[in-house]
């Protein structure tokens, strides 16, 4: 695997400006660090500095406040969805200080539904009580217009839009800086504090509710630089994505099933309660294999979601989002059943890090869905993740607080790069189609050897050209990603959570209660 992907010389003669701490990624994560942050912050994004994923969650945040309820029952939740696999240590973290993060939103802003002076929480699968603050089901898209809104008001906070991570920079171990190219061209961003808030890597599959920016540069960044990874076979796929067309597949909240919709195949039958006792709130991974299977079993490529047990009020006050969109497709949930298939969603791997966000590159932090806390284990709990975001980001705030960056000098690697410029052997769409297929929801040897073979060859054909253009580092960085995704897969012989090998149905906590790591 190459070191950098740009020739050393175009980094050597690039323009550079200095950073107190550089925020990669503009979600709810990054928002939140240099919120809480005191320091200099410049943040970059890909796009719009107020759209990321963040801003396309429907669900809510997830966070025991409500009555009755408890950091243990949450804590209790989180560990059962998991499958053995989250840290305790972490999760305690998150259920410990969420009830912070939620008294941070309100007091920043945020609105979150009521009903009758109380809040409105809503329900989502695996959780055992009502507990996800919402606001209708564009919850996401409301906590970063606030966050963004704040954010700008703060001279200490810069941002900068439509600019990329190519390479985080080091020397003797130690992040120095990071590569990346703006509107203007190449830049580099003389730092000793670089924050991936970057995101997953769940748009590499066919199909996917993420946008298309949802690769994970931020993880191979990390990677190439010589950060550790975890847990990259773990990819949670939604149950119930719009049937479409649409690239990004439009999500359709579980909050919705929390509310009573049902699952039905061609035959109108349910079938979530042979699966599971919580039927269709039953965990993710769960709902999205028996959907998955259902959908074989009929051969066709969708199975339908029934509304009409949800009261019209309750469907027009809490989910406008979803109602006009399935509108605009000439269905009317209130009377139509409206067809879903999963998509891949969420990736539980990711840099990893240590409970300050800390990742084993000094100098190198993640927050968010970039990271591998542990938090999630092999499946995440619904509506998690933002909150991880929120209390990860602001832990790290308060650790870096305590420190005092210092500047290091820039130390050039030399890359041994061919001069020929021959076009990519594979397209972004050939290599989602492969991930879909060979490294979808169920998965197993054979498949999952084909894909690495394939990953590695094309890793390999453009290992020694020379890369002057965005596309073609992208090409490139997510075929070595989706190598290592098909690898983890592949070497991880069980079924467990999110991983499922229908040639190892079992899961086996005597030889694989571990986490598989990538350094």
């Amino acid at each position: 695997m190459r070191r950098f992907l740009f020739p050393t010389q175009v980094m050597k003669e690039a323009p550079r400006i200095p950073a107190d701490v550089l925020v990669v990624g503009t979600g709810v994560a990054g928002l939140f660090f240099a919120l809480h942050h005191p320091g200099r912050s410049l943040l970059i994004s890909k796009s719009e500095a107020f759209t990321s994923n963040s801003s396309l969650a429907q669900g809510g945040v997830a966070c025991a406040i409500g009555a009755g309820d408890s950091t243990q029952a949450h804590f209790n939740d989180t560990l059962k969805a998991g499958a053995g696999l989250c840290d305790e240590e972490m999760v305690w973290t998150l259920v410990r200080e969420g009830p912070g993060v939620i008294k941070d939103l309100f007091r920043l802003g945020v609105q979150f539904d009521r009903q009758l002076g109380h809040l409105d929480l809503g329900k989502e699968g695996s959780h055992t009580l009502r507990r996800v603050l919402h606001v209708q089901d564009r919850t996401g898209d409301e906590i970063i217009r606030v966050l963004y809104e704040r954010a700008l008001a703060e001279a200490r906070i810069r941002f900068m839009e439509r600019t990329y991570l190519v390479d985080v920079l080091t020397d003797q171990d130690q992040v120095t800086g990071a590569f990346v190219l703006g509107t203007s061209g190449p830049l580099v961003v003389e730092t000793s504090q670089v924050v991936l808030a970057s995101g997953g890597y769940a748009f590499l599959f066919e199909p996917s509710t993420n946008p298309p920016d949802a690769v994970g540069e931020g993880i191979m960044a990390a990677y190439r630089a010589g950060a550790n990874l975890s847990d990259l076979e773990f990819v949670q796929f939604h149950p119930t994505a719009l049937h479409s067309n649409d690239v990004p597949r439009f999500l359709i909240s579980e909050t919705v099933r929390g509310e009573g919709a049902l699952l039905r195949n061609q035959a109108g039958e349910r079938f979530m309660l042979e699966v599971h006792p919580m039927a269709e709130l039953a965990p993710r991974d769960v709902v999205a294999q028996a959907i998955y299977r259902q959908m074989q079993q009929e051969k066709t490529d969708h199975v339908f979601l029934d509304f009409r047990s949800i009261d019209p009020d309750v469907l027009t006050r809490h989910f406008p989002v979803i109602l006009a969109k399935c509108q605009s497709l000439g269905l009317d949930p209130r009377k139509d059943w409206v067809p879903v298939s999963p998509a891949a969603h969420y990736t539980m791997g990711g840099v990893r890090t240590d409970s300050w966000g800390a990742t084993s590159l000094p100098g190198l932090y993640a927050v968010g869905e970039v990271a591998c806390t542990g938090v999630h284990g092999a499946n995440r709990l619904a509506s998690n993740s933002m909150l991880e975001g929120m209390v990860f980001g602001r832990r790290l705030a308060t650790h870096l607080s305590a420190t005092r960056p210092q500047s290091l000098p820039l130390v050039w690697e030399e890359e041994k790069t061919s001069k020929e410029r021959p076009l990519p052997p594979i397209s972004l769409e050939a290599l989602r189609y492969q991930m879909g297929e060979r490294v979808g929801i169920l998965r197993d040897a054979s498949g999952l050897r084909q894909a690495w073979d394939t990953f590695c060859r094309w890793q390999v054909k453009m290992e020694r050209s020379t890369f002057l253009r965005l596309e073609e580092c992208r090409l490139y960085s997510s075929a070595t990603l989706a190598s290592l995704v098909a690898l983890t897969a592949l070497t991880r012989e069980e079924s467990r959570g999110a991983h499922q090998r229908i040639d190892f149905p079992e899961r086996n906590d005597r030889q694989w209660h571990t986490h598989i790591q990538i350094s």
